[in-house]
């Protein structure tokens, strides 16, 4: 433990987790530190490797579960937050930055390609570890390679077919590496056009989304359609509407619509009358709260649509 301090003289014991999080729901942390710089973060997982010491890492709180008991182990936030313009119309941001500040500093050097990512919460680092993306365009558009660390505290860099991105997933997740940066490549663009798209979505998002309360983001991953899918809507007589066909997926929120489920509560816990693929809590909601209602959610979806959900939302300390 003296050699963890030495290598982290900031760790704190007991730290809150709730407050750091979209959701302000969870436990405290048994340890928590803020990492800024790759050495340390690669000395803190090396010693929590050769220790067996459980960690896990922050990045903007919004797609993640605390457990009501907190998390029994090490919990990482990066802080790094660096925002680089490159030559070739590159970009070198850190895991830590927002996606709104990204937007801001490259659409400031005339580079467009980011409109994406206008309204996504939380972290650069989380929206590619997750590949995240808005009207059917993500992460893996821009993002040319990452440079992560292996649970051991490994550096490595990552070409961008080695990422292995797919829909809301990329090799990040399945290996477990920890993202510190990414180079992008971006272009020269209409400026002006791209601020006005950014500003419709994100005025879409604040009509359709509830974004004045706290939740998580959408609960779950939106439903990929293959003929099973349409086999299985076909049995219930519900008819998928033709941009869903167009796109190749099915909202989740239209599948909970289907079961009049909005409004529908545990606890503090509410599906949202806005959005329906949003868990807000509306007080005092616990942990506990959510993930009853998650499962009632799958429970109802799986056996009145034959569809089985998958969560969006990551559980910490469960």
């Amino acid at each position: 433990m003296s050699e963890l301090k030495e290598i982290l003289p900031n760790l704190k014991e007991g730290e809150p987790l709730a407050p750091h999080t979209n959701f302000k729901i969870g436990g405290p942390a048994k340890y928590f530190a803020e990492i800024s710089d790759l050495d340390i973060l690669s000395k803190t997982l090396q010693w929590l490797s050769q220790n067996h010491w459980p960690y896990f890492v922050l990045g903007g709180g919004t797609n993640i579960l605390v457990n009501d008991q907190g998390f029994d182990g090490l919990v990482i936030k990066l802080v790094n937050n660096q925002i680089k313009i490159l030559e070739h119309n590159q970009v070198l941001v850190e895991a830590g930055a927002k996606p709104a500040d990204l937007i801001t500093t490259t659409l400031a050097a005339g580079l467009t390609g980011l409109e994406f990512a206008a309204g996504i919460p939380g972290s650069v680092g989380g929206g590619i570890y997750g590949n995240a993306g808005t009207f059917g365009v993500a992460f893996d558009s821009v993002v040319e390679k990452v440079i992560a660390l292996t649970p051991s505290g490994e550096i490595k860099e990552v070409s961008k077919a080695d990422c292995g991105f797919q829909y809301r997933h990329s090799q990040f997740k399945i290996n477990h590496w920890l993202i510190f940066s990414a180079q992008l490549q971006l272009a020269k663009g209409d400026v002006e056009e791209s601020k006005k798209i950014i500003k419709e979505r994100i005025d879409k998002r604040l009509i359709s989304q509830p974004y004045n309360v706290p939740s998580a983001g959408c609960a779950f991953k939106n439903i990929v359609i293959d003929q099973n899918i349409m086999e299985a809507l076909a049995k219930h007589h519900k008819e998928i509407p033709e941009q869903f066909i167009k796109n190749g997926k099915i909202p989740t929120a239209w599948l909970i619509e289907q079961l009049d489920l909005k409004g529908k509560a545990m606890g503090s816990a509410q599906i949202s009358d806005k959005h329906a693929n949003y868990i807000i809590n509306t007080g005092q909601a616990k942990a506990a709260d959510v993930v009853m209602l998650m499962s009632f959610i799958k429970q109802q979806v799986r056996d009145k649509l034959s569809i089985q959900l998958e969560e969006e939302v990551q559980l910490v300390g469960f």
